[in-house]
């Protein structure tokens, strides 16, 4: 009983965290390194439908070095020259946060910032880039990725949320990616939601029994 409790606030997590940040509606998603998450030395993935290939890194916290950076890194993204940071989340990108690794097309957030390390409690802000020549993403592009810490289907704890959609670009329609790396709800608002779906779905199975 209390393993089941367990995963369903875990999953619940998984939509409370959707819900904020993107809005579930009709969002399709997918699990990148689905059978390892961030085990190991960490998760290294493409975003399903880019062309050429986009890749995203999220550490397993050991040290973790993805596309070639010398820093210890938390999460990283490796683009090309068509995309660049949105000035709407200009602070992402301040000192110390995201940053871009010389000569290449590559960010990456360093495990420790001016607010933390990884075995700290750390801020982690939200990055966006767009697509500079407005093109937007092909019909179907996923709207969520989501990287877990441990093997994905055990819901253990998701890690990361990198959102695929139409927003960015001056016409905000340009093809986006936003990654968030900390999208988990407190434990307290967690505790509070779980409960209301158990009761709301305990009061429909008597329902449907009576």
């Amino acid at each position: 009983m209390v393993a089941r409790v367990k995963r369903l606030l875990s999953v619940l997590g998984v939509l409370a965290a959707l819900g904020a940040f993107a809005g579930l509606g009709n969002a399709t998603t997918v699990v990148l390194c689905p059978t390892t998450g961030e085990d190991g030395t960490g998760c290294i993935d493409g975003i399903p439908t880019s062309s050429p290939l986009l890749l995203v890194a999220s550490d397993g916290e050991v040290a973790f070095h993805p596309f070639g950076i010398t820093v210890d890194v938390s999460d990283a993204i490796q683009l090309n020259a068509n995309w660049a940071p949105d000035p709407a989340f200009a602070s992402a990108f301040g000192g110390g946060f995201w940053t871009q690794l010389p000569g290449t097309f590559v960010w990456y957030l360093p495990a420790t910032t001016p607010c933390g390390s990884e075995n700290e409690p750390v801020c982690e802000p939200i990055a966006k880039w767009y697509f500079t020549p407005g093109s937007p993403w092909n019909a179907g592009t996923p709207d969520n990725l989501l990287i877990f810490e441990g093997a994905a289907f055990d819901l253990t704890q998701l890690s990361d949320v990198i959102l695929v959609n139409n927003t960015g670009g001056p016409s905000g329609t340009a093809a986006a990616i936003t990654f968030n790396s900390a999208p988990i709800p407190e434990p307290a608002s967690l505790a509070l939601l779980g409960i209301g779906m158990a009761g709301l779905a305990f009061a429909r199975r008597r329902k449907s029994r009576a």
